[in-house]
């Protein structure tokens, strides 16, 4: 079960990007899972142990098979696509 504290979109949005633009960079992937972890009250310290790297993961993996998991994702993915958009239409009046 998803607890009901945790910000959605937060945790959707670093979802995304451990999926996505950290796919290839650890650090920034392990900075992602921390952040959640830390969101879902997952972790005890600074750095994430082995068993709660593995609970959290376990955790994304409810969170993205559950309803509003599901949703703030696609809010989540949403956003981003608009938010590139207009980021390109600014560039483009730039030239």
């Amino acid at each position: 079960m998803i607890p009901e504290h945790i910000d959605h979109k937060y945790v959707a949005d670093h979802i995304l990007r451990i999926e996505g633009r950290h796919a290839n960079n650890p650090v920034a992937q392990e900075d992602s899972l921390y952040k959640i972890a830390s969101n879902a009250d997952l972790v005890s310290g600074q750095k994430l142990t082995d068993f709660e790297r593995a609970e959290t993961l376990k955790f994304i993996e409810q969170f993205k098979n559950s309803p509003e998991g599901k949703r703030a994702i696609s809010y989540m993915k949403k956003y981003e696509e608009s938010r590139i958009s207009y980021m390109k239409k600014q560039q483009e009046s730039r030239i």
